[in-house]
């Protein structure tokens, strides 16, 4: 502070005026901690109160299938018999409307479809109230970090670690490209193919941890890409202990051709994985911690997705030939049991890559069917409407 020290001395108002900041700042962490420590309370309560209703759910369906039994045949035969001469009424009649409240109807009992009804918007109602309980992300994040709450309260943490995932996707491939060609180079160096393997396999689980956690933040990851991490982290695992010998020389130019290639097409991928998914959060269309991947919301048949798609079935048909490769070098050599468990994790990753593409590929088709149903619904509407409008005009013309 400019003018508070003159020949060694302080000023007297610059210390009030610190100290009174200080004493402000004090109030205000005495504050905060008293606020935290309500909001502890709260949460222990909270996080009984949530475990004690998913037992009582759970207590009452038991008690519901213990007890279920078929009614009576003249029991219903009573039920479907009209009274006082009225005719008998439809079986769309007879089914009941679903309850808000069981409190709302007059009997003591409700009936099966009703229960069912409410019981399935109950359990709706407390997966949301579950959301804000803490989550430990898995087995697999309690393995590194422990049984600790990897939810994170507020939203710029959220996104903050979101931002850190696709940083690190973006920042790494590039890496892997220049690797993975200098392995296709130096064919003989053994040292620099365990450097990548273990590259990739440290990647893949990083891949995997921050995975989890966004996932129990509310992301949108489907679960087979992070069983895919899994797996692929194995083979890296196989790949280090896979001794260098004939076996290996025979394989290690189609495994680094591939890795060069699918770096590659991972680049071009998430580019426009990203780029598609900044223009749905800009139009409010998808979740704020979705990340970029193949979901359905996130394909658009432009020019860029028609050639990213032959590229990426390519790439699973490698992936597949790479696990046949396999088994045929296993057969040859069976004494060394790494080939098989690649061939197997290999095969894996691509009937899980492939059905997965596949559904994500039906899953858009069925949308965009329902979309321009919907258009077409709109426009018959609306021709109806004007015809609608039109007609008294008419009529007035022709009188």
């Amino acid at each position: 502070m400019a003018g508070t020290a003159s020949g060694g001395r302080v000023n007297r108002a610059a210390m009030r005026v610190i100290a009174k900041a200080q004493d402000e700042l004090d109030d205000m962490g005495k504050g905060l901690r008293h606020r935290m420590s309500e909001l502890h309370g709260l949460q222990d309560t909270f996080e009984k109160a949530v475990n004690k209703q998913s037992k009582s759910l759970k207590a009452v369906v038991a008690t519901k299938s213990s007890s279920a039994s078929p009614p009576p045949a003249s029991q219903t035969e009573e039920t479907n018999k009209p009274s006082s001469g009225m005719p008998p009424r439809p079986e769309s009649a007879l089914k009941r409307k679903p309850v808000v409240s069981p409190g709302d109807s007059g009997t003591d009992f409700v009936g099966p479809e009703e229960f069912e009804d409410y019981l399935s918007h109950l359990r709706t109602r407390l997966k949301d109230m579950q959301l804000l309980m803490p989550a430990t992300g898995g087995m697999f994040v309690e393995l590194f970090l422990g049984s600790i709450n990897v939810r994170f309260p507020r939203k710029s943490e959220r996104m903050a670690f979101k931002r850190e995932y696709e940083r690190l996707k973006m920042k790494l491939a590039p890496l892997f490209v220049v690797t993975c060609a200098l392995c296709l180079y130096f064919e003989d160096y053994r040292w620099l193919h365990m450097s990548l393997q273990l590259a990739l396999s440290c990647y893949y689980v990083t891949l995997a941890v921050r995975e989890n956690i966004l996932r129990a933040n509310g992301s949108n990851i489907r679960a087979w890409w992070i069983i895919h991490h899994y797996f692929t982290m194995m083979q890296g695992v196989l790949l280090l202990t896979w001794p260098d010998g004939e076996s290996y020389a025979r394989f290690r130019r189609p495994l680094h051709t591939f890795g060069l290639y699918n770096s590659i097409l991972m680049i071009f991928q998430t580019r426009y994985q990203m780029a598609r998914l900044y223009t749905l959060r800009s139009l409010g269309l998808v979740n704020e911690m979705d990340v970029a991947s193949s979901d359905s919301t996130q394909i658009h048949w432009s020019e860029t997705m028609r050639l990213l798609l032959p590229l990426i079935v390519l790439g699973q048909i490698m992936q597949g030939s790479q696990a046949y490769r396999l088994f045929t070098i296993y057969m040859d050599y069976p004494k060394e049991v790494q080939i098989l468990f690649l061939s197997l994790l290999s095969f894996a990753n691509f009937v899980g890559n492939s059905i997965t593409t596949m559904q994500v590929m039906l899953a858009k088709r069925k949308q965009q069917k329902s979309h321009s149903i919907s258009r077409q619904a709109a426009s018959q509407n609306e021709a109806s409407s004007s015809v609608t409008k039109n007609s008294p005009d008419e009529h007035k013309k022709v009188s």
